[in-house]
């Protein structure tokens, strides 16, 4: 049994062929020499974000002035040129681009909120029926963390519990997190030990499908706050939306803690696309345009 550190990392992204969006916007008839098209060089632009550039302007063929006639105005300034974008619920175009996320260590509680995320969103998660559960790991909620608290201890005290009742009650908490956590570890031990799942007999070709019906029953006898991981792959019209949704502060506290590790990562990552939320003390993370 051991205790797990929640890590959440970006593992890919969108990347963008420049020559064939030449190709495609100088076969739309626009004179490529004249017409503004990003690349990997280009200041302030991603893969992805020249991606949602290029759909964008593509909805209006508004590369330039003179095929589209409708066409009056041409925005040179790219942050302008997004900020319009969301301004205007736009958001179809974030559709194309993506990012990847490794998310690790995380629990059964926070995958069971997370994957309610479907739109636009790919899941590959660590699979409790092949893998064995002889060495549990879990993640300690903030709330029962020696010195943290959050939210509940702030709505304790306000229920009247004073700074040392809440204190000894977290202490106690934890010792029974962990005391649950060896037992569980301990129970998959003895039935790994009743059907001598590591005996020779099951190490024939056929052994593994035995192994795995076994792991798959035992993984009964396991809380969901066991640890685990997987892979999410977000469009970035979802990944906005998640990072509204799980960002606030009413939302439970292990999703939260991984959305908001994701925010440092998108804000850092694509300044362009995500220019307009904040993290706000007392809200939590705050975009300008709630609808994109």
């Amino acid at each position: 049994m051991h205790k797990k550190t929640i890590k959440v990392k970006m593992v890919a992204q969108t990347a963008v062929d420049v020559d064939a969006v030449t190709d495609v916007i100088r076969e739309l008839g626009f004179d490529t020499d004249k017409v503004f098209i990003p690349n990997s060089e280009t200041d302030g632009f991603t893969p992805a974000s020249a991606l949602i550039w290029y759909a964008a302007k593509r909805c209006y063929q508004a590369f330039g002035d003179g095929v589209n006639k409708n066409i009056t105005k041409v925005r040179d300034d790219m942050a302008v040129y997004f900020e319009n974008i969301l301004r205007s619920g736009h958001g179809s175009v974030f559709e194309h681009a993506s990012m990847s996320f490794s998310i690790e260590g995380v629990s059964r509680v926070f995958t069971g909120e997370m994957n309610r995320h479907r739109a636009g969103v790919a899941i590959s998660e660590g699979s409790m029926r092949y893998i064995r559960l002889d060495d549990l790991g879990y993640w300690e909620p903030h709330s029962i963390t020696e010195g943290q608290g959050g939210q509940l201890k702030e709505k304790m005290l306000g229920a009247g519990y004073t700074a040392d009742a809440f204190d000894m009650m977290q202490g106690q908490t934890r010792k029974i997190f962990e005391d649950a956590f060896i037992e569980m570890e301990n129970t998959q031990n003895k039935l790994n030990a009743i059907w001598d799942i590591d005996g020779d007999r099951l190490k024939t070709p056929g052994g593994f499908a035995a192994k795995k019906l076994l792991t798959s029953m035992f993984r009964r006898l396991v809380g969901m706050g066991v640890a685990t991981g997987g892979t999410w792959t977000l469009n970035y019209r979802a990944v906005r939306h998640i990072l509204q949704l799980r960002g606030s502060l009413h939302a439970e506290e292990e999703i939260y803690h991984v959305v908001e590790q994701m925010y440092h990562i998108v804000k850092e990552k694509e300044p362009l696309l995500f220019a307009d939320f904040e993290e706000i003390e007392g809200k939590g993370l705050v975009p300008l345009y709630a609808k994109v």
